[in-house]
């Protein structure tokens, strides 16, 4: 059991810490010394002294444990300023990650506008190409019809002289009676069949002034005599 403290007081030099540490090694902070040889060192300076330890040994044992808690909380002081410290150079990297991941995204943004816009450009001149193509389409389309149009205003008026022409040289004509086709043809004779038909045969005939005639004749107007015969 622990005797009580003496009723005499403590000596002067051992009433605080720093006395209790005089005559004891420290490297810095006497908070950094070791707790055993500064419990040890104090015990020895005590009896030399000639107090009695036992009835010291539960007030040094207090301080002792003041000194322990002292030295957690300094600790842990320090611990917390190294996690501050690592927290804000943490959050300085993270800031600078994030940034730099902003100005990417942003970049990535840009990009992909003006790829949107290239695009819509290419789009835009697609559509225009095909508008161009269908306007060649239709310029051709108009300058066929325009030459077909053309060529057969040509065809038709190169019927139409034709025709005229054709007209013309019926009209001057001369036309045969029925007995001087008999006598030219010398009656329709059979020898003198230049070519036939399913309905017509064509005769070779002279006329009294020497002129070489053919003569087309209808099989089913053999019977009509007086018609009238053109001269081929």
């Amino acid at each position: 059991m622990i005797s009580s403290p003496p009723s005499s007081p403590i000596p002067k030099e051992l009433s605080s810490v720093n006395g209790y540490m005089k005559g004891f090694p420290c490297s810095g902070s006497w908070l950094c010394c070791d707790i055993e040889a500064f419990r040890i060192g104090i015990c020895s300076k005590m009896k030399r002294i000639g107090i009695d330890t036992e009835a010291l040994k539960e007030h040094f044992g207090k301080k002792i444990m003041e000194l322990e808690e002292e030295k957690r909380k300094v600790k842990h002081k320090n611990e917390n300023k190294e996690s501050k410290y690592c927290l804000q150079k943490y959050q300085d990297v993270h800031g600078q990650k994030l940034k730099a991941l902003e100005a990417q995204i942003l970049d990535l943004k840009k990009k992909q506008e003006n790829q949107v816009q290239l695009l819509k450009q290419k789009e835009k001149s697609e559509e225009t190409a095909k508008k161009l193509q269908d306007e060649i389409q239709y310029i051709k389309a108009q300058k066929a019809l325009v030459q077909l149009q053309h060529k057969m205003k040509q065809e038709a008026e190169q019927f139409r002289q034709w025709k005229a022409s054709r007209e013309k040289e019926l009209l001057q004509l001369k036309k045969f009676a029925w007995r001087e086709l008999q006598i030219a043809t010398d009656n329709f004779s059979e020898r003198n069949v230049l070519g036939q038909g399913g309905f017509w045969k064509v005769y070779k005939g002279v006329l009294p002034d020497g002129t070489n005639i053919a003569v087309k004749r209808l099989t089913d107007y053999e019977s009509l005599s007086g018609d009238a015969v053109k001269m081929l």
